[in-house]
Parts: C-alpha cells; structure tokens; sequence
C-alpha cells in the first residue's frame, strides 16, 4: 500500500489547495493535452518533428475512435501484436455488454499523454485520472503510418512509484482534501512520472516497469484494473440511473443536466449569481467560455457525502481541464454552492516548478 505524504508533499497539498480557492487553477485550456518538459534537453530535427506530429494525430484519431467503436478502432490502427495485446485488454476488462460503455467512460475522461523523443517504438499514454489507471500504447511507423504494436492497461500507482506497491483506490480519493485540487495534483504526478519512465531508451518498453516485466505476475496487474474500472464504471452508472429511494442523487442528477441544459444555451451567466462560493475569477472565465465548450461534457465521476455532492465533468474534445458542480444540502433541497474548472496544464506546470526548486536545492 501507498504510505502516507510525505512534509514536502503536505506543503504542496496545502499550497495547491490555496492556489484553487484564490482560483488561480482556472483557465480556458486548449483541448489537448501536449508532452511538457520530461526532464532532457532533446532537440527535434524536422524531420523527427513531423514524426512527432504525425504520432500525436494518430493517437488523437484512436482515441476517437475507440471511444466510439472500440473494436473498429483496434482493427483500423493497430497492427497484429498490438491488435492481440489490445483485445485481450478488452476481453479481460469488460464483458461483452461493459465494453462499449466502459471504453467509452475511460476514453470521455482520459488525457493523452506524449514524451518527447526519438525512439522508433515510441508509447503514448491514455490516463482516466478518475480511476486512475493508463492505457499504454506502443506505436511503430510503417509507410509512413503510425500503427499501435504493443499495449498494456496499468494501475497509476505503478507508474509513479515504479514498484510493485499499490492502492485499489483512486490517488486523489485517497485524502481528506479538496478533492478538485486533489485530482489536479494526481495528473500532474502521474504525467510526470510518465515523462521520467518512458523518456529514456530502452531495449524494450516492458522493462519500463516492474509490473510489465515477464516475470511479474500479470494476472494481479489485470485484476487490479479490472476492480477500479469497474467501480468507476457502476458509479457513473448509479449517477445516471439513480436509485429511486435515493433522493439527493436524484436532485443531484437533475440539476446537473439543468445546468448544463443552460450552460450550452449561452446563459450559464445568469446561474453563477446564486452558487456564491464560486470565485469571482472562476466566474469571469467561465462566462466568456463558448456554449459549445459545455456541449460535450459528460460526468466522470461524482461523490456524495453528508453535506451534499459533487459531480466531475469532462469532455473527450476539452480533454485539458474537469468541471466540477459543488452542491450542498440534502435530498431535494440540493443548492449549488460552487463551480471550479481544474486546469490540469495548471498543476503540471506547478509540480515541474517545485521539482525544478528541489533539484536546485531552493
């Protein structure tokens, strides 16, 4: 199991969360979600840069796809070891009624993560931060196309602490803590760690890790996966379908859509007023944010507590920031209190700052 923070990190949790309350986190974010610095001084030739950009619009077309349709998308981009790896993913996940809908949930959510670099096998990461697991894709060019020849699904534990240890609940659930700042904080770190592993060269990526090595025991690394997907999975769908005694979620549920329903007419503005904890920068920003922002947004995750619920909306096409709906209160008497915008680029560029200040001794 995960140990406890460390000082360092608690210092970081108690400044990330001040940061998000003064609202500093909130920021319109491009809707990709692009490599930042993996810790090399690497310079692209032309050459290797159209690579790159060919790669990175490959794994965008994919993962379309594929939240669409996907054994259509495995049999379109993958070649035949890679097409293998993906379907036995698929068949040790999901039955055959959750795949569509769990691949779908997964992919809504999931950011696309890159490192720069030059290997001619390069992987590509798809991250759902709300379960807390990767997708990890090996993609190879032939003929110029780029084709997925190697995958595996694992646990975002194993790829920030590069070890056997893990905790079958999601990092950021795992503290009492502002939960917006907590998932933040678990992208930035995973998508470090991502960028420190699969950045330097290697005679073969499973070496990477521990958990992907052919001695490891592959079948705890499935069943792992299999349980934080599947409960990510049923609390989506008890948010969708709430039961019918349930009646905070019910009104949880319908005012979520309402605001919605109104955010993608173009007057979210006149909502903002009466949730009063939201930050003043939090609402100018979300004012100028195009209706279509809000058209593709679906919930990712949602927690209920004694004092009301929150829900986690993300967008495959905004993939760069999570709306979060704070209400307060019970059954159906719910008020909602507070929206924030997490800006995962935001609390990247923090992470990479305090690692830059440790690494110097500041």
């Amino acid at each position: 199991m995960m140990g406890a923070f460390s000082k360092s990190w608690q210092r970081r949790v108690l400044l990330w969360c001040c940061l998000l309350f003064l609202g500093f986190s909130v920021a319109t974010v491009s809707d990709r979600w692009a490599w930042g610095d993996s810790g090399n001084d690497l310079v692209l030739t032309q050459q290797q840069a159209k690579e790159m950009t060919s790669l990175m619009m490959a794994a965008s077309r994919f993962k379309t796809l594929a939240q669409q349709d996907f054994p259509l998308a495995i049999m379109t981009f993958a070649a035949t070891r890679g097409l293998a790896e993906l379907h036995e993913i698929d068949q040790t996940l999901w039955s055959p009624e959750q795949s569509a809908p769990g691949w779908e949930l997964f992919l809504n959510g999931a950011i696309q993560l890159h490192v720069l670099q030059t290997s001619d096998r390069p992987v590509v990461g798809f991250y759902n931060p709300f379960d807390d697991t990767v997708l990890l894709t090996v993609w190879q060019s032939r003929d110029d196309l780029f084709q997925i020849v190697g995958a595996e699904l694992v646990m975002g534990d194993w790829l920030r602490t590069n070890s056997s240890g893990f905790d079958l609940v999601p990092q950021w659930l795992r503290q009492k803590a502002f939960l917006p700042t907590m998932l933040g904080m678990e992208v930035a770190t995973t998508t470090s760690a991502f960028e420190a592993v699969f950045s330097k060269k290697r005679t073969s990526w499973r070496s990477a890790l521990p958990i992907l090595k052919p001695e490891s025991d592959k079948s705890l690394n499935y069943h792992s996966v299999t349980l934080m997907l599947n409960d990510h999975l049923l609390n989506v769908l008890q948010f969708r379908a709430p039961a019918p005694d349930n009646l905070t979620l019910k009104t949880c549920h319908k005012l979520t859509l309402e605001l919605l329903t109104v955010a993608t007419a173009g007057q979210l503005g006149r909502l903002l007023p009466y949730a009063n904890l939201t930050l003043p920068n939090t609402v100018k920003r979300l004012e100028v944010l195009p209706p279509e922002w809000f058209r593709g947004l679906r919930t990712s995750y949602y927690v209920e507590g004694a004092s009301g619920c929150q829900v986690f909306l993300t967008s495959a096409e905004q993939g760069g920031a999570c709306l979060v709906l704070s209400f307060s209160g019970h059954d159906d008497r719910l008020r909602l209190r507070r929206v924030d915008l997490v800006d995962y680029q935001f609390f990247y560029q923090e992470h990479t700052i305090h690692k830059k200040h440790l690494k110097g001794g500041a």
